[in-house]
């Protein structure tokens, strides 16, 4: 992140014009872009009156002004909860960070059903399970850190009868799979 010294003048009138507030949590909050119709885009937000820029939150905004998406971040890198928004308010997406590599996601439907999962494993491997709307699982397999399927993987019917179990390698069916 680059750190730009402003003087006194030019931070009063950032605050004048909008740009820049300081609201009474102590935390200064930065308009970075703006919509046509004036409304915010994006902004950063700095704690403890901005003295320490290495942490932030950022929050994007959809035109409409409802959240899009709300991140902390620590040295550039999102840091904690991550969160995804649909335009009517409910949760898209929330994710958590350690160090700016994901370690688990959820994925919503409109109706706030999980609808997907990941989550890191060790050894550069990611596990994602996707489910059907009514909950059951539909699929659980494992990628390595180029997106090839690794190990075991597993399909369900709609009815959570399980539809076909088997191994990966490289991206390709090994060995026996149980039908």
């Amino acid at each position: 992140m680059k750190i730009v010294k402003i003087s006194l003048l030019h931070l009063s009138i950032l605050i004048l014009l909008g740009l820049i507030s300081i609201n009474s949590y102590g935390q200064v909050k930065v308009i970075i872009e703006k919509w046509d119709n004036d409304t915010p885009k994006v902004v950063k937000i700095f704690p403890g009156n901005g003295k320490d820029t290495s942490k932030y939150q950022v929050i994007h905004y959809y035109r409409s002004g409802k959240k899009l998406q709300d991140a902390n971040y620590v040295d550039s890198h999102p840091e904690g909860k991550v969160c995804y928004w649909y335009e009517g308010d409910k949760c898209q997406q929330e994710a958590i960070y350690k160090g700016g590599k994901e370690l688990q996601s959820k994925t919503f439907s409109e109706d706030g059903i999980i609808i997907e999962t990941h989550v890191a494993l060790e050894g550069n491997m990611d596990k994602d399970t996707k489910f059907y709307a009514s909950g059951l699982k539909q699929s659980e397999i494992t990628y390595d850190s180029l997106g090839l399927k690794q190990g075991k993987s597993s399909f369900w019917y709609k009815n959570g009868k399980l539809q076909k179990q088997g191994f990966f390698e490289n991206d390709k069916e090994q060995g026996l799979w149980k039908f």
